[in-house]
């Protein structure tokens, strides 16, 4: 490992069973030099714990970045690309290890391609009313409010989004 973090450590201790809280751990491959760590609460059960821990940094990662590279990560899940290097953004170590019926995967890749829509636009609007059209915006360049609005954003979009899937998912049945 480089940069601060050279380490950690984890305690898990199994209060229920079974045990619904889940963690992650993750790398931005843009930036190797920052990792994301998270632990879970599952207060609404083993499943959703997982299910955060397993998208939650995706959706963290792209507000952090810069618009070139937010349309290149798109273009690359709408082709569903995964040899592309700009399909994933994030290397996650641990907190991947839930697996989906392809159809609530599917739904999971819909949301998220929409909400990486939202952002693209919402960086050209912000880029606008700059004056932009300049040099991209490196990800290290973002206002600690404005990371702040993209942390918020990222954590209030994937709660709607795991709230649609359920509302689908029922629908379907």
């Amino acid at each position: 490992m480089t940069g601060a973090v050279q380490s950690y450590d984890q305690n898990w201790h199994p209060a229920n069973d079974p045990v619904e809280d889940s963690h992650a751990q993750a790398v931005l491959p843009h930036r190797p030099d920052c990792m994301l760590f998270a632990v879970v609460d599952g207060h609404a059960g083993r499943e959703c714990g997982q299910v955060v821990a397993a998208r939650l940094f995706s959706y963290v990662a792209a507000g952090l970045l810069g618009p070139r590279r937010l349309a290149l990560h798109l273009e690359a899940r709408r082709r569903g690309d995964e040899a592309d290097e700009n399909y994933e953004v994030v290397r996650q170590t641990v907190g991947r290890e839930l697996r989906l019926p392809e159809h609530v995967q599917q739904v999971y890749e819909d949301n998220y391609q929409r909400y990486l829509k939202d952002l693209v636009h919402t960086q050209a609007g912000a880029a606008g009313e700059e004056g932009g059209g300049g040099e991209e915006e490196e990800e290290g360049e973002k206002s600690a409010q404005e990371i702040h609005d993209y942390l918020e954003r990222a954590f209030v979009s994937l709660d709607e989004d795991i709230s649609q899937v359920n509302i689908r998912i029922r629908d379907r049945f």
